[in-house]
């Protein structure tokens, strides 16, 4: 018997050891990816108190992104256990840093405790969660602060429909484009999706499908506006994509 529990602290003990030096590896590329940010950038520019300055504000927040990593792949989101490991957590941070969001907004917003409950729900991975939540963002104007409830229409979406989040993930690929780019809300293009989704087009069909109905309306003679169109976009905006349409075919 006290064979066997030498045995599990030695396996317990390697296992820390290795997922130690995992999480030491990531976090790594976190400052890697931070070194590359305008905020903390150094430049010839520079003089020694800028110098400083900017060395000591990545120093600060390199510490505090690692410190939320062992915290929430150790405690979890209420401390009731993680939903992943810290090097997955670290991962997350990265990926957000590589995709413009400052080291500010990811400490000061909940978007890393967001991104982990929506991949984990959702069977997705963190740079597909991450890489979806930034693109959306984006496209409808959402902030970081609010990518909560952004994810959570999402996942409502889903759950009113015979489709699931994956399903929305690669509608929105082709969809939110367009829909944004016309000023539709997001809450409308997710519920086309869902719609859709129930008459059996799904993921990229049910993507493609929004895009080419739309691009059908937009892309008419607006010499005329019809009623269909004036549903689907402001009149200036319909004019404004049939000019460049027929600039974009000379």
């Amino acid at each position: 018997m006290l064979k066997d529990a030498g045995a599990a602290v030695w396996d317990f003990t390697t296992d820390s050891v290795e997922a130690y030096a995992e999480f030491t590896e990531q976090h790594a590329k976190v400052l890697g990816v931070m070194a590359n940010q305008n905020e903390y950038k150094i430049t010839y520019d520079d003089n020694l108190d800028e110098v400083s300055a900017k060395q000591q504000r990545f120093l600060e927040d390199a510490n505090k992104l690692k410190s939320q990593s062992i915290q929430l792949g150790t405690y979890g989101i209420d401390s009731q256990g993680s939903l992943m490991d810290i090097s997955s957590v670290s991962a997350i941070q990265e990926e957000l840093l590589k995709s413009g969001v400052s080291s500010k907004d990811i400490l000061s917003t909940d978007i890393v405790q967001q991104l982990m409950k929506f991949s984990v729900a959702n069977d997705l991975s963190t740079t597909e969660s991450v890489g979806f939540a930034v693109a959306l963002g984006n496209q409808f104007g959402i902030k970081p602060q609010d990518w909560g409830g952004m994810l959570d229409k999402v996942a409502h979406t889903a759950d009113v429909s015979v489709i699931d989040v994956a399903d929305v993930v690669q509608s929105m690929k082709y969809a939110g484009g367009i829909t944004a780019g016309i000023d539709r809300p997001l809450e409308e293009t997710l519920a086309e999706i869902a719609i859709l989704g129930n008459f059996g087009l799904k993921g990229s069909q049910g993507g493609t499908g929004i895009q080419a109905l739309l691009t059908r309306l937009l892309t008419q003679d607006t010499t005329v506006i019809t009623d269909a169109q004036k549903e689907v976009a402001q009149e200036r905006a319909l004019k404004a994509i049939y000019d460049f349409n027929k600039y974009a075919k000379s």
